[in-house]
């Protein structure tokens, strides 16, 4: 599909257009990891299949600013497509303090030659959570292509420390115009605001393609003055104005640095039955959970 130097932390994301049918991979390139030559930069590409992966397009850039090389603030990550209505693709990405969107409507042929600017992120994408070795706020998004009142609807889903340092949240913005203006971000967990080393991190966001509600799945310490930690999901059927936040996991897990976690947290939902996935640490070892949820 496309050539990248190899990263530790980066991987790609695919999204599928179920009125198409195509398949959509988004990733960083870099011209050389690590390098310092200023004549090195990042980018954020983006491929298409049309016929279920046999062939893919020429890897196209699509972010219009290109960052360093090393990984860190000024490095444009965490490429993440969503197919939308009809023929239309989204891709955010953090850089540099703030979240970026493109977009194409004609199948990914052409994007923005500006790219829009979903939020700022205080801080970056990358900021310390005791226990995780790293935290991090890469966006990830979703757009609601049920037929229901949000019909087209684009949601971003982050975390940041805007509130603090020993306060880190999960954040929400939207676009009800195919991404050319964004809603204020509004804070997604619920738990109070004054509360420190109450974190909340590592999102992902899910809309539900029959009913449109979005989900969202993140890591959670509301209920903790350690590191112990439990996994909650949070759920919105008003189109992101209001959210109600449930406990999913059966037990806390605690994080050890020394352990690295990965970012490896998702959620997918289809007509009520909806799947969170996410990483425990349990006796030294790590395992991959899953909740059976049917809100029918």
């Amino acid at each position: 599909i496309g050539h990248n130097p190899p990263k530790k932390h980066e991987k790609p994301w695919a999204a599928f257009n179920e009125t198409s049918g195509s398949v959509i991979v988004a990733w960083t390139q870099y011209d050389q990891f690590n390098s310092v030559n200023p004549l090195d930069s990042a980018h954020i590409m983006v491929s298409i299949s049309n016929n279920r992966g046999l062939s893919w397009t020429p890897a196209i850039r699509v972010n219009e600013f290109g960052g360093d090389c090393n990984g860190a603030l000024q490095t444009p990550t965490g490429a993440v497509p969503t197919a939308g209505p009809e023929q239309d693709i989204y891709v955010t990405w953090a850089y540099d303090e703030s979240i970026y969107f493109d977009r194409s409507i004609d199948g990914g042929i052409t994007w923005l030659k500006r790219d829009k600017v979903v939020a700022d992120q205080p801080g970056g994408w990358h900021f310390d959570v005791p226990g995780f070795s790293k935290g991090s706020g890469v966006p990830v998004n979703a757009c609601d292509i049920s037929y229901g009142i949000y019909h087209g609807n684009i949601y971003v889903v982050w975390a940041d420390q805007r509130n603090g340092a020993t306060n880190t949240d999960i954040w929400i913005a939207k676009s009800t115009d195919r991404g050319d203006s964004w809603t204020d971000p509004a804070r997604v967990n619920d738990d109070p605001l004054t509360g420190l080393g109450k974190h909340q991190c590592f999102s992902w966001v899910s809309v539900d393609p029959i009913t449109g509600i979005i989900y969202v799945v993140f890591y959670d310490r509301r209920n903790y003055d350690d590191m112990k930690t439990d996994v909650y999901m949070a759920y919105s059927s008003d189109g992101g104005d209001t959210f109600v936040n449930e406990k999913i996991s059966q037990q806390p897990f605690e994080p050890d640095d020394d352990v690295y976690m990965g970012d490896y947290i998702n959620i997918v939902s289809y007509g009520g039955f909806v799947r969170p996935i996410w990483t425990e640490l349990s006796n030294g070892k790590l395992q991959i959970v899953t909740a059976i949820i049917d809100q029918n």
